[in-house]
């Protein structure tokens, strides 16, 4: 496997960037756009996270901030669809996902005590869920839709004991059930077992004492089956940072590319870096990672063995893959604050 990469990047590092050569550029007029980075639309400080639709090529980027702005974006066509602004939404760190429900695109994006359901291309409220009462001081911390109909809720509560995993139905708008072990904040990954019997939710506890791990077994009707938990992970986790897929046996979670094994939640390996991002192929056979000092970096699992490298002169902070292309999202600061975008033969 190898990158194949036909320009220099002639940019700073992100935090002392000032775009404008290509901030210039017609995002409406695609035969002016190189593809290897390009400027996809103006935005103030991003979100951790973005949402992907590889099936329509959309890009969801929420905007940090009281206005609870976020934006979809269509990566092949150079084209921003749609932009809305999401009641009580301010910007939640992990509080948005997209999936397909009835074949229909769907963003679904947690406030304080709703769960918003929008039109995947206009971002029109198609249906809400109230999930917390008006006087509750739970907030939604995590979401994970999960198809044909479930919709997984990682909690954050300040109080004792703490909120657990809950999971909704989509067409009816009710709780399924929830998980067995609390926490005052949950980020969640969730993956269908490759048995196919069975979705396990792994959830990280963030601002808590307590248990660091957990996993949650549900049927594929989102009924609880059962639960583990591991109380001491031994190596560090970051909610920010926290990748998985259905094949892989692992997930890997902290900047440093630490991972633990879905079997029993166990530290097992690190990659050892300072990350800004990480992918795992489809297989869970190769990691590629996105590091602080602008390193584009493939290894192979479970040897770990460095594949590729390469450098680049600017870091995205989210990527992805979409069939034979790694996308990657940059956040560029200048007279017009920006989301960038490039694209690599993968």
């Amino acid at each position: 496997m190898k990158f194949y990469f036909k320009i220099f990047f002639f940019l700073f590092p992100i935090i002392f960037f000032n775009c404008k050569e290509n901030s210039d550029v017609p995002i409406e007029n695609p035969i002016e756009i190189d593809e290897n980075y390009f400027k996809a639309f103006s935005c103030t400080m991003p979100d951790q996270d973005i949402a992907i639709d590889t099936l329509n090529n959309r890009i969801y980027v929420s905007e940090l901030g009281f206005e609870g702005k976020i934006y979809c974006y269509d990566y092949e066509n150079y084209e921003l669809i749609s932009q809305t602004s999401v009641p009580d939404y301010y910007g939640n760190d992990y509080g948005f996902t997209f999936g397909f429900y009835n074949e229909s695109p769907e963003l679904f994006v947690g406030s304080t005590q709703v769960i918003w359901i929008l039109d995947g291309e206009t971002l029109a409220v198609k249906d809400s869920i109230k999930v917390y009462n008006d006087s509750d001081d739970r907030k939604i911390g995590s979401l994970e839709f999960h198809a044909p109909n479930l919709i997984f809720l990682g909690g954050c509560n300040t109080g004792f004991p703490g909120d657990r995993i809950k999971v909704y139905d989509r067409t009816t708008k009710e709780e399924i059930s929830e998980g067995e072990q609390p926490s005052s904040c949950f980020r969640i990954r969730s993956y269908q077992n490759p048995s196919q019997d069975s979705i396990g939710v792994i959830g990280l506890k963030y601002q808590t004492s307590s248990e660091k791990i957990t996993l949650d077994i549900f049927n594929n009707e989102g009924v609880f089956l059962e639960s583990k938990v591991n109380y001491s992970p031994q190596a560090d986790l970051t909610a920010s940072l926290f990748k998985t897929n259905d094949f892989a046996p692992y997930f890997i979670s902290s900047s440093e590319g630490n991972i633990f094994l879905k079997q029993n939640l166990k530290f097992s390996t690190t990659l050892g870096g300072d990350f800004v991002d990480i992918l795992i192929t489809k297989d869970g056979d190769e990691i590629v990672g996105m590091t602080r000092d602008s390193l584009l970096q493939t290894y192979e699992y479970p040897s770990l063995n460095l594949i590729d490298e390469m450098v680049l002169e600017n870091i995205a902070f989210r990527l992805f893959f979409d069939n034979q292309k790694l996308i990657l999202v940059y956040y560029v600061f200048g007279e017009e604050d920006s989301i960038y975008i490039s694209k690599l033969d993968f």
